[in-house]
């Protein structure tokens, strides 16, 4: 447990009993842990770490240390430069910061005193004045200094060292270095030496790679000097800014890799995006020339080859839909359906408009599309049209497209007070429940085999689960294998507010 290093001569108090007095002790060491303990949790960025560790050494209600310094490795192996001081550089300016801390403890005490103030209130005050250190002295340090300037990149260690010093040991434990400067050791650099005083203590900090700073401090202006106390105090601090510093690389790690998993998958939709366009002009003309060939524009066309032909058209319509799908993700994903234009609209008009597009498309007449109307008007929901149209085309295109021969497939729908839904269910091979979860992922298929019986790349579910996004819309699945699948899709209904 941290203990308080010697505070400068004052005026001598009244007597305690020595019972009160160490129970206020107790009390006071409590207070300086868990203010530590979240100050080093308060932060998961390398740079502020390196300011909370100076700040809490160097603050009077810290650990009393008056000035501390920070080396970080430099470009060379043993090579340790300094990029940080914090402190006072003299004992009329420790006295004037420890006046300033007096001055806001007591101004935030009379605050917490007052009648008029309400317990949540004074609760606060106080938790404020028991932290009064930390914002004074965090704000000193904020800005850049003299100790700074004086540190900056200064070399803590000698050059062409033979063997590492004991403070880089690989072993895991935190060695805490106490350097008189008269006889200081001999793989420290003299001038850096003479710069942090007479007396000083060193500790590394330590992750998994190894040392990652070294920290510095020192008590020039206390009239005890460093003790044994403080010592034990500076280690401590040092071993828990280390498991803070490892914690705070590992999250670097992380934000590092989302980053490049973010800008892999910008290229993947620019790509898609691109090969899409490419790809849909040379297709149209495949599919119209063989149309036209089919018409009979051309000339007579035999049986035979009006069957080829007939299989070119359908291949054809399916590639085409394929790009459409891969232009319609691409899309979705560089945001250019973010600002839909949402009104009131009726879902029944749209079902229908569907219902006929995807029927004329497919061209599967054994698989029968029935439209369940609703009995009554449904009022309407917030939408985008064309944004609706491609979420109900992707469902009952997929509930044709998994149904077996002679299958059916229905739309219906169900009305409450607040919300209208939409239910596509089907009588088709189903989806076990290990794959429920995965069906809405880029690219994903139950039927994923290369020698698969239904055509398309998985995108369809995705660009519906995407847009129903945009269109605060859910939806909701229900399946069984060989039982066929449910899919219920649900809209809140325009009200006065959102109209």
């Amino acid at each position: 447990m941290p203990r308080r290093g010697a505070t400068p001569s004052a005026a001598p108090e009244p007597p305690t009993p020595l019972a009160v007095s160490r129970l206020t002790d107790v009390v006071g060491q409590m207070r300086l842990i868990n203010g530590i303990f979240a100050a080093l949790n308060s932060s998961i960025e390398i740079d502020d770490l390196h300011l909370m560790l100076l700040t809490i050494l160097t603050s009077p209600r810290g650990l009393g240390f008056t000035r501390a310094y920070l080396f970080l490795p430099g470009g060379e192996p043993r090579r340790f430069e300094g990029r940080l001081g914090l402190g006072c550089e003299s004992e009329e300016e420790l006295s004037a910061l420890e006046e300033e801390i007096r001055g806001e403890e007591q101004l935030l005490a009379s605050m917490a005193s007052r009648r008029s103030t309400g317990k949540t209130r004074r609760a606060e005050l106080n938790d404020l004045r028991s932290q009064s250190w930390w914002i004074t002295a965090f704000q000193r340090a904020s800005a850049s200094n003299a100790l700074t300037a004086a540190i900056l990149n200064r070399q803590l260690f000698k050059r062409g060292l033979h063997r590492a010093p004991r403070l880089l040991a690989e072993d895991g434990d935190i060695h805490t270095l106490h350097v008189q400067a008269k006889s200081p050791p001999t793989h420290l650099e003299p001038q850096t030496v003479r710069r942090l005083g007479r007396e000083f203590l060193l500790a590394p900090l330590r992750t998994k790679r190894g040392v990652r700073a070294i920290v510095a401090a020192d008590k020039s202006f206390r009239v005890a000097g460093i003790t044994p106390d403080d010592t034990a105090n500076f280690e401590w601090l040092c071993n828990q800014t280390s498991l803070a510093l490892q914690n705070a690389e590992l999250f670097a790690d992380l934000r590092q890799a989302y980053s490049e998993i973010q800008e892999v998958d910008r290229m993947k939709s620019n790509f898609l995006s691109t090969i899409s366009h490419e790809l849909r002009t040379p297709l149209t003309s495949i599919l119209g020339f063989a149309q036209l060939i089919l018409s009979g524009r051309t000339g007579e066309v035999n049986p035979e080859i009006t069957r080829l032909l007939e299989k070119v058209v359908g291949k054809s319509r399916d590639l085409q839909r394929m790009v459409n799908d891969l232009l319609e993700i691409a899309e979705i994903q560089a945001g250019g359906l973010v600002r839909l234009e949402q009104e009131p609209i009726g879902l029944e008009a749209i079902l229908t408009r569907v219902i006929d597009r995807v029927a004329e498309r497919r061209e599967r007449e054994s698989v029968q599309i029935e439209h369940r109307h609703p009995e009554g008007p449904l009022p309407p929901v917030l939408g985008d049209e064309r944004a609706l149209e491609r979420v109900f085309y992707h469902l009952i295109d997929n509930a044709v497209k998994f149904s077996q021969d002679n299958g059916h497939v229905s739309v219906g729908y169900r009305k409450t007070a607040q919300r209208v839904e939409v239910t596509v269910r089907d009588d088709g091979i189903g989806i076990a429940p290990q794959n429920l979860e995965r069906i809405f992922d880029h690219f994903y298929q139950v039927d994923s085999e290369l020698n698969r019986h239904h055509s398309g790349i998985g995108l369809g579910l995705t660009i519906t689960k995407k847009l129903l996004g945009q269109l605060n819309g859910d939806i909701e699945v229900k399946s069984r294998p060989g039982k066929g699948s449910l899919f219920r899709v649900s809209f809140p209904v325009v009200t006065a507010e959102s109209s």
